[in-house]
């Protein structure tokens, strides 16, 4: 990690104790992490001149474009009035395999996404059924986290949303291993309903208020990958294949 600074490296050093406690190593300039025992190296570079602002460019965002965009339509020159259809190639791959991922969304708050969630989940839960049944719960609403806040002391774990965010954004070790801790982690927190016939997984949105208010990462930073930019839906499928999840609800 590359820290550029402009008065003194000492006063660099004093924020980062503070910022990560004994997470950060001032001799060794790292940050240990609690995922494969990895660390961050941190780069001090000093800087005379101001930083120059690298111009971004534009990934599949809600905000910035929509599944069919104008570009996607092109009128042949012999018939204006029928419309030609232009294959794309963007589109996010379909997964073969379980689990099957189930958004809960809209534009607008306050039409009861949280209420209709958990209103799936108990019917799923209930429901007559032979074989064991895993559902995995992701609350990835940041602005106003309902579920996690119904979780109380014993099933709350020790990750969030939030931190997956951060993790997938720099992984500290090899992806699989990443994903492999936050499932561990979920395992030890889970609810189990009918004995172990019925599992429920929470992934709550943050562990608490204060880390909702002060985001280094949000699910924004991943669209913007240029290899994959749908790749917070491939890593949130993939950790509840680790949780053995029929369902992702989120």
């Amino acid at each position: 990690m590359e820290i550029r600074y402009s008065s003194e490296a000492l006063q660099v050093e004093k924020w980062l104790e503070v910022v990560f406690g004994h997470a950060y190593d001032v001799d060794r300039r790292i940050i240990h992490l609690c995922i494969a025992d990895t660390s961050y190296p941190v780069e001090l570079i000093h800087e005379v001149a101001p930083p120059v602002l690298a111009v971004g460019r534009a990934y599949p965002l809600w905000r910035d474009v929509t599944y069919l965009s104008a570009a996607e339509f092109e009128l042949p020159a012999d018939d204006a009035a029928q419309p030609q259809v232009v294959e794309r190639n963007n589109y996010p791959q379909t997964w073969e395999t379980a689990p099957d991922l189930v958004s809960f969304h809209s534009f607008k708050g306050g039409v009861g996404r949280t209420t209709a969630l958990m209103t799936y989940v108990a019917a799923c839960m209930q429901a007559a059924s032979v074989s064991p049944k895993k559902i995995l719960v992701v609350d990835a609403d940041l602005e106003a986290p309902g579920v996690s806040f119904w979780l109380d002391e014993v099933n709350r774990p020790t990750v969030s949303f939030v931190q997956m965010l951060e993790a997938l954004h720099y992984p500290p070790a090899e992806l699989g291993i990443t994903l492999n801790f936050f499932a561990d982690e979920l395992r030890k927190t889970s609810l189990s309903v009918a004995g172990m016939q019925r599992e429920l997984f929470v992934l709550p949105a943050a562990l608490d208020l204060a880390e909702i208010q002060d985001m280094p990462v949000v699910p924004e930073h991943l669209a913007r990958n240029p290899s994959n930019p749908w790749q917070l839906s491939d890593h949130l499928h993939r950790l509840g294949q680790l949780l053995g999840a029929d369902a992702v609800f989120i």
